[in-house]
């Protein structure tokens, strides 16, 4: 840097600035020199005020980028968290879906078993109705032939009484066609 330097405004007017500028002997400096650029008070309180406000500045985005950074993390949580629930939520309502499904094939095959039985129940029991009716035919049936068999074997048949009933004429059973007076 050459002599006419400022350097109070070189370190941004700050009190090194002040000390390093005016002790140089430069521009304005303590030691003589070109006194027409000398940094006044204000020139000072204003460095100071801007190295101040710059610091809070700083200290704002400082406090901002942490915010955005905190926000980010917090999304991406918050994200990977929902998808984690939603994945899990999915594959619960699939696994009930499928429970349900397996559910009403199971109640769906109950109930075929169940009516198959009572379809072959009332089945059985008509057979058994039939069944005796048919053996109920058949006995009588039976009967019935062998009352005829009987009769059949007994056509043409005499059949001679067991006890003699007296009669006024004649009597076909007694020694004579008619009666003869033998007894």
């Amino acid at each position: 840097m050459d002599e006419h330097t400022n350097w109070g405004g070189v370190l941004g007017g700050g009190l090194a600035g002040l000390l390093l500028g005016g002790a140089s002997g430069g521009n304005g400096g303590i030691f003589g020199g070109n006194r027409g650029n000398c940094a006044t008070t204000e020139d000072l309180a204003s460095g100071f005020n801007f190295s101040a406000l710059q610091g809070k500045t700083n200290d704002i985005l400082a406090a901002v980028n942490g915010v955005n950074q905190n926000l980010g993390n917090a999304v991406c949580t918050s994200t990977y968290e929902l998808g984690s629930k939603i994945d899990n939520c999915c594959c619960n309502t699939q696994l009930g879906i499928q429970g349900v499904k397996f559910d009403m094939a199971d109640y769906a095959a109950a109930i075929q078993a169940n009516g198959t039985a009572n379809t072959q129940k009332v089945l059985d029991k008509l057979n058994q109705f039939e069944l005796s009716q048919k053996d109920a035919v058949i006995a009588q049936q039976g009967q019935r032939i062998a009352a005829l068999e009987a009769d059949a074997r007994m056509c043409g048949v005499v059949r001679w009484p067991n006890s003699i009933t007296y009669a006024t004429s004649c009597n076909p059973f007694m020694a004579g066609a008619c009666y003869s007076g033998a007894y």
